[in-house]
């Protein structure tokens, strides 16, 4: 778990509406799966994305994409070892005796094994290379719901910091993004009823 000291936070259960908050949570969202109204999926879904920013720093939130490899396009392996020719490198040795070559001059590379081919640099051998961060299905489901009922531009910056690539350092900026997003679902709670949801 991550040290949030010091923040006014609902995860730290110090912010000035968390009993509004911490009842919404225990008459709307059930003990596991989806909530039955919308604002219970509202508070259920804010509360997911600042349960895993506390505690994992949003490595659940997002994946980073495989992509096939651009140097060697997906094939792993390249023709040509740099340090051979056609897999045989000069032994080294005197003469016919040599146990090593049998007498041949020439040893298998030690580099590519005898075989011309090494590995892609760029992707060492498997074919892919990581891509670009991207948030999870589970969770993308449920920052769409909160674009939805509190508006994009509420969500928007919780949704560029979960995206970037910075390491999370567990500031008051970073936690006043997700209270902002938690007040603004608070609103929504406040001014409508509980709607149910028509589960598909």
């Amino acid at each position: 778990m991550s040290e949030t000291k010091d923040n006014i936070s609902f995860w730290d259960s110090n912010h000035p509406r968390q009993d509004e908050y911490q009842r919404l949570y225990n008459d709307l969202v059930p003990s596991s799966g989806e909530a039955s109204t919308v604002q219970g999926e509202l508070i259920r879904a804010i509360s997911r994305l600042f349960y895993d920013y506390c505690n994992n720093g949003n490595g659940n939130v997002v994946d980073r994409a495989e992509e096939t490899c651009s140097e060697c396009n997906g094939d792993t392996t390249f023709t040509g070892c740099p340090q051979c020719k056609r897999g045989k490198v000069d032994c080294g040795c005197d003469g016919e005796d040599c146990p090593e070559c049998e007498g041949s001059g020439q040893i298998d590379c030690p580099e590519c094994g005898g075989t011309d081919e090494v590995n892609c640099g760029t992707c060492d051998g498997s074919g892919v290379e990581e891509g670009e961060l991207a948030i999870s299905p589970y969770y993308g489901d449920m920052i769409e719901w909160l674009e939805t009922y509190v508006g994009e531009g509420i969500v928007k910056p919780l949704k560029d910091f979960v995206s970037c690539e910075d390491e999370c350092s567990f500031t008051q900026e970073e936690v006043d993004i997700y209270n902002k997003v938690t007040v603004s679902v608070l609103d929504y709670c406040r001014d409508n009823f509980n709607i149910k949801r028509v589960l598909c």
